[in-house]
């Protein structure tokens, strides 16, 4: 196994998905695949009904529609780490919120702790900068 090198499925191994998709006749949200999918993951989120489960296009709409949920007001400030990537700010403005750039720790690239509270934040969206876990304690 090479590095880098993606493991893929064979045709044969995705052509009874694709059969599923041409009997259904859609191709992108809404359709079978897509309807069992948000099932299955609002089984595995804690029982979660299906209307809170939402397969989106990419992960800046997933942030934009967790940040919409909050109900948070329009304008309200939302602490996002100075060290993170551009749709979590674009979120945060799709959203009708406010990025509140912070702090971040030079040891972990993280938010920095007490970053929050400085802030005064209504809200934070924390990111796991290059995949380090965050200290949630």
């Amino acid at each position: 196994m090479a590095l880098l090198r993606p493991s893929l499925p064979t045709a044969d191994e995705l052509r009874p998905w694709l059969d599923e998709i041409d009997r259904g006749a859609r191709y992108t949200n809404f359709g079978p695949l897509c309807k069992r999918l948000e099932a299955a993951l609002g089984r595995v989120l804690a029982g979660a009904p299906p209307a809170h489960v939402a397969a989106v296009s990419s992960g800046t709409l997933g942030l934009e529609l967790a940040l919409a949920a909050l109900g948070l007001p329009a304008g309200a400030r939302v602490l996002l780490p100075a060290l993170t990537f551009p749709a979590a700010a674009t979120a945060t403005l799709r959203a009708g919120l406010t990025p509140v750039i912070g702090d971040v720790d030079p040891d972990t690239w993280c938010l920095a702790p007490g970053a929050a509270g400085a802030a005064g934040a209504d809200a934070v969206l924390p990111v796991a900068v290059f995949g380090r876990p965050l200290d949630t304690a």
